[in-house]
């Protein structure tokens, strides 16, 4: 979860609880995100 922390070098607390938010954020929508497309090519 500590990706986005180590990628820009955020060391401030407050900061990497948002950054981990954020990669969880980012981690569903791409799951929705691709759960959708894979309905689409078993429809199609």
């Amino acid at each position: 979860m500590e990706i986005s922390a180590q990628k820009y070098g955020l060391t401030n607390q407050k900061t990497v609880e948002f950054s981990q938010k954020l990669d969880l954020v980012v981690n569903e929508f791409m799951m929705i995100k691709y759960s959708e497309v894979n309905k689409q090519e078993q429809l199609g």
